[in-house]
């Protein structure tokens, strides 16, 4: 039993049988929303000359269902999603940046209503050489939206 996503992965050999516990908050795995909901179970079969059926699954939920954990930080949160596209090394991918830096001061949180930005902006995984330099940040993850990046890099509100 696997799923593929960034926070939730669960790795078994048949039979499977009992219970198994998420390696991460459900809430996180949910974007950010109560586990509590619908949820889908998408089986994908990638060995050849094999059968399986399933019988039942389910997910249950305790009496004290904590919520998504809330990030809060007095720096600016920058957060990236992909759209569940895998990023490379040769070529950019376009993806969506949200930078949390209202001037309000205070606390920013991954659930503020109102980002500080929110665009579209080019990114690829860079090499190690450039891991520890700020320029190759800003010119090789970030393709477009490159001054309004700049802006927040710097500091300057």
């Amino acid at each position: 039993m696997r799923h593929r996503g960034p926070l939730l992965q669960l790795e078994k050999l048949a039979p499977y049988t009992g219970c198994f516990q998420a390696q991460d908050r459900l809430g996180n795995f949910n974007r950010y929303q109560q586990a509590e909901g619908i949820w889908r179970l998408f089986i994908e079969d990638e060995a050849a000359f094999d059968q399986g059926e399933l019988e039942y699954w389910g997910l249950e939920f305790g009496a004290n269902v904590t919520g998504p954990e809330n990030i809060s930080s007095s720096l600016p949160i920058v957060e990236i999603f992909t759209l569940n596209q895998t990023i490379y090394n040769d070529f950019p991918i376009t993806c969506l940046l949200q930078v949390n830096d209202r001037d309000q001061g205070g606390y920013f949180r991954n659930n503020d209503p109102i980002p500080g930005f929110r665009g579209y902006a080019d990114i690829k995984i860079r090499g190690m050489h450039s891991a520890f330099s700020p320029a190759s940040l800003q010119n090789q993850v970030i393709g477009r939206n490159k001054s309004r990046y700049r802006r927040f890099a710097d500091g300057n509100a």
